[in-house]
């Protein structure tokens, strides 16, 4: 192994660790919103949630657009690349979004005049965009400091106490719940951890005395590339929301928001765990030793895929029992939705994690391909078969869709990283996910039910999901994307988090 070996195994572990410190923390946040999630989606019936989930589209819409401006990835970078002037370029950030946000909302306002849906709540779910750990605005600027330098812990801390205290509302207003009074606790669960990280940071990222004229033109400067590929990656994202109201009526669009709100996180938790770790690490590399970054960054994007798939995979093995516990039965009848929506996981993996690379590689312009490749798929396949299967035809839209995306992506990083990303790179991602896909549905069993489940089934259970984990970490070896010293180094990591 040579010398510049050893330095990017030792970056890609380190990236690792990091990556499974975020992804538990998130982990345990997705657990406590599933225990939100189940006294919600048992007690709202598919119509009121599918009027909460229209609520927080049309709002994700409008303020994810304009407000997002494609900013995070690039003030990280400047930031790991110019630590220096660090405080010049948070605050200018932070006024630019606020600004931004400012526009948005009002947009926001008028187009929930306009609609069917409740402005309170529209307007509400905007302030909760400004506020939450789970959304972009300026909740993760205050964040960016800790995270350029790789230090995730109180952002992981913050999220996990907004996922308590959510819980903790639903569960004390459960007897009276409507999707206004959801929106209500998901705003009043954020307030905290957004206060406390105001008080922490002391001003250094909010100052208006630090702002820079020169340093927000610059951000704007480098975000307008990504403004185009912003708004079209949005529209692929939530309109097939209203393509299910308009052909198949609101009941099947709270079919579909059940899949979304259940399962929409685990989509990102994977690459966004990995690339807030890894991007300033290789922010950082590439403008120290470019080859070494390039080379970090594949490799991460390797180990992504295999541990998505592993995820995906236990995820699919448990579906049946997760659904009727979460739900608690009620949308059963949709089991099918809620599996084919796990397997965008390992595409939409890749398309993260290929826009967080290509801003770190200041080459957004990529975003722009990756974007009209998502638009065009989802139109097409959307159109193709949501009329015929509803809301399910939209999920196998987003999968055909997500797999257009992850093939354009990897051409895109095939011209930026050269030899590293070939085509045979994209032979052996494929033959995997085909393995694990066909693997873990071999092993799910559709008919575990909390009802019929009984101590001895737990055993089978939890077999399953290490036969497909072993499966999915033989077929990564068997297909040469990874080695044994790169599954010695997941595990030396893990042994890292463990102590």
């Amino acid at each position: 192994m040579t010398s510049q070996d050893t330095r990017s195994g030792s970056v890609s572990a380190r990236v690792i660790s990091a990556s499974l410190w975020v992804f538990g923390s998130q982990i345990l946040t997705l657990l406590l919103v599933f225990v939100a999630q189940r006294i919600i989606l048992s007690t709202l019936d598919p119509a009121s949630n599918g009027t909460l989930f229209l609520e927080r589209r049309l709002t994700e819409v409008i303020v994810g657009i304009l407000a997002d401006f494609g900013m995070n990835g690039i003030v990280v970078r400047r930031v790991a690349q110019h630590p220096e002037r660090a405080p010049q370029i948070l605050a200018s950030a932070f006024y630019v979004r606020l600004a931004l946000w400012t526009l948005c909302t009002l947009l926001v306002g008028v187009a929930g005049l306009f609609s069917q849906l409740a402005l309170a709540d529209v307007m509400l779910w905007a302030v909760y965009m400004l506020i939450a750990s789970r959304t972009a605005l300026l909740r993760y600027t205050l964040e960016t400091r800790l995270r350029a330098a790789s230090d995730f812990r109180l952002p992981s801390l913050f999220a996990v106490v907004d996922a308590l205290l959510f819980v903790a509302l639903i569960a004390l207003w459960k007897d009276s719940l409507t999707p206004s009074v959801v929106i209500r606790a998901f705003v009043l669960s954020a307030i905290p951890g957004f206060a406390v990280l105001l008080a922490i940071d002391r001003r250094r990222s909010t100052s208006w005395s630090k702002a820079s004229a020169t340093e927000m033109r610059a951000i704007i400067g480098e975000a307008l590339p990504v403004v185009a590929a912003t708004i079209l990656i949005a529209v692929h994202d939530k309109i097939d929301a209203f393509l299910v109201e308009s052909f198949s009526g609101r009941a099947n669009v709270g079919a579909l928001g059940a899949t979304y709100t259940t399962l929409g996180p685990l989509l990102a938790v994977i690459p966004m765990a990995v690339s807030y770790a890894a991007m300033p690490d290789v922010a950082r590399l590439l403008k120290s030793d470019e080859s070494r970054g390039l080379d970090v960054a594949v490799s991460v994007m390797k180990h992504l895929l295999v541990i998505s798939l592993i995820v995906t995979s236990a995820a699919t093995v448990v579906m049946p029992l997760f659904v009727d516990v979460v739900t608690k039965g009620r949308y059963m009848a949709s089991l099918d939705l809620f599996i084919w929506f796990v397997w965008c996981a390992p595409f939409v993996a890749l398309l993260v994690y290929a826009q967080e690379l290509s801003i770190a590689l200041g080459r957004q312009g990529n975003l722009l391909g990756i974007a009209v490749a998502l638009v065009v798929g989802t139109i097409g396949f959307g159109a193709a078969l949501i009329p015929a299967l509803s809301a399910l035809g939209a999920v196998v839209a987003k999968i055909c869709t997500s797999v257009v995306g992850a093939g354009v992506s990897l051409v895109l990083l095939r011209r930026t990283l050269a030899w590293r990303a070939g085509a045979g790179l994209a032979v052996q991602c494929a033959l995997l996910t085909l393995l694990a896909a066909s693997a873990s549905l071999a092993l799910a069993d559709a008919s575990s039910t909390a009802s019929t489940f009984v101590p001895t089934d737990t055993v089978a259970l939890i077999f399953r999901v290490l036969a497909s984990t072993v499966i999915v970490i033989a077929g990564a070896l068997a297909v040469r994307l990874l080695s044994l010293s790169d599954v010695a180094r997941l595990g030396r990591a893990l042994a890292g988090v463990r102590s």
